[in-house]
């Protein structure tokens, strides 16, 4: 009895085993297992009741009875017919024999327990490797070059004039042209300016997973924030073709995003971003713009893939490793490619097609006309509002530049471990611990199928196991 009370035990814990395993990681339903159990614990059973009937009818026979009784005993206590038939006379050995028969409804009722569901993945981890240069490499994005070199006396931004603010109160050059080169456009033009999720760059998930992983980021070295009184009634007039002497003043953006290439002399490259919104009242009020630097660095995103696709989670938010020291500035002037490689112009120039926005006040007669350059960014950041304001105020859209300018350093970093591994690696900071092919792990997403348990099952078929025993047990003392 003790070893079909054991079976049952055993029933139990392959129940709980099963709770909530998933159903490939198990060569067999638990229903085999638990007929087994039921199956040894109904024999043990069985066998234990026919030794109680035997020790019992002998312990009896000594003390005193009758034929009848002693005929009526062993019957219904070895046939199940003979304990049916008893009636009058069934006693304890009977009981004994029907209980003792009838478990074998445990069986069915053990079958019933498990079921398959489905449920979410809970922290399931996946093996997954990354291609992915986790510094931009030095000279990769683009080229850079300045107006005199070129050979031509205008500027890259129209809205400025020979300089842009700095976070440090002196004013870079906005005669820095820079621009992607063909690599660039082709691996990563394509997939940022469409904003699509990264192909190829993370094996190993055959559904949907999620990670962290390391590739190029910019650091965010300090701002300085900036305020300037405006009086856009008394905007200059338009002028037509403005050239690097003739740009407005800062004092007539409304509005304004730009990101402009820093090549220093025996410095390392860097990003000045400048991002400024008005707020007025009768087109008088305060132009707050604040200045930024942005140098490149090593940071982990939080990344979602489906498939073979890789979404970036928290490009304005990376956890920032380290600065990379490898974009240091290319002095040398190439006269076929009339340029300098550049380690951050490809990143500029994107920004710079999709990001760079200005609007801009001119008087035309009595009134106020507005002049738009770069991309429509100033409608998403214009409040809207309840009185009427001959000019339009705006919020600030700082916060939301680290984020595309992230991105594209994401997808040049994965267009850069597309190289192969030399290439990129031999044009990393070689003072950091940074590769190329790097294996990580992740976590599952989405639903699996796991087994469930109903455990009211389990306590019907127990029931009727503890019964018999309760039956079965006392014909070892004679009762």
């Amino acid at each position: 009895m003790a070893l079909a009370a054991s079976s049952i035990a055993a029933s139990l814990g392959i129940l709980v085993a099963f709770d909530g395993a998933p159903v490939d990681t198990w060569s067999g339903e638990p229903s085999i297992y638990l007929a087994i159990c039921t199956a040894i614990a109904n024999l043990l059973m069985r066998y234990a009741c026919i030794q109680g009937v035997v020790t019992c009818w002998w312990l009896r026979a000594p003390k005193g009875s009758t034929l009848a009784k002693l005929h009526y005993d062993w019957r219904s206590g070895t046939t199940l017919r003979g304990a049916i038939t008893a009636g009058r006379h069934l006693g304890l050995l009977g009981l004994a024999t029907i209980f003792s028969t009838v478990v074998i409804i445990d069986g069915p009722l053990l079958q019933r327990p498990t079921s398959v569901v489905q449920a979410p993945y809970v922290n399931q981890p996946v093996h997954l490797n990354v291609m992915m240069a986790q510094q931009t490499p030095t000279g990769y994005t683009g080229v850079w070059a300045t107006s005199q070199e070129l050979g031509f006396d205008t500027v890259q931004n129209l809205q400025f004039n020979k300089s842009v603010p700095s976070v440090d109160g002196n004013e870079v050059s906005n005669e820095v042209w820079s621009s992607s080169d063909d690599q660039f456009d082709m691996h990563v033009g394509r997939l940022y300016y469409a904003d699509v999720p990264i192909p190829s760059i993370i094996a190993g998930c055959n559904d949907q997973c999620t990670a962290t992983i390391r590739a190029p980021a910019l650091a965010l070295t300090g701002c300085t924030p900036y305020e300037l009184p405006v009086n856009y009634n008394n905007a200059m007039g338009f002028l037509q073709g403005q050239d690097s002497t003739a740009a407005g003043p800062l004092a007539q953006n409304l509005f304004l995003i730009v990101t402009t290439l820093v090549p220093e002399t025996d410095e390392q490259e860097w990003i000045n971003l400048v991002t400024g919104h008005s707020t007025t009242e009768n087109c008088e009020g305060t132009l707050r713009y604040t200045a930024c630097s942005l140098r490149p660095a090593i940071g982990e995103y939080n990344v979602s893939i489906v498939g073979n696709s890789t979404t970036i989670g928290n490009p304005g938010s990376p956890t920032i490793i380290t600065l990379a020291n490898n974009s240091r500035t290319n002095e040398t002037f190439d006269p076929t490619t009339s340029s300098h490689r550049s380690t951050l112009g490809g990143i500029v120039s994107a920004h710079f097609d999709k990001g760079t926005s200005f609007l801009s006040a001119y008087k035309t007669g009595p009134n106020i006309a507005y002049s738009t350059y770069g991309g429509q960014a100033t409608v998403q950041y214009e409040i809207e509002q309840a009185d009427p304001n001959p000019c339009l105020s705006f919020r600030d859209p700082s916060q939301d530049m680290i984020a595309p300018l992230n991105k594209a350093m994401v997808y040049a970093g994965a267009a850069a471990g597309r190289e192969g591994i030399a290439y990129p690696d031999a044009r990393m900071d070689p003072g950091i611990a940074a590769r190329t092919n790097t294996s990580i792990t992740g976590y599952k997403l989405g639903d699996h199928n796991v087994f469930h348990t109903d455990y009211w099952w389990f306590f019907a078929a127990a029931l009727v196991e503890v019964v018999c025993i309760c039956f079965v047990a006392p014909t070892y003392w004679g009762w």
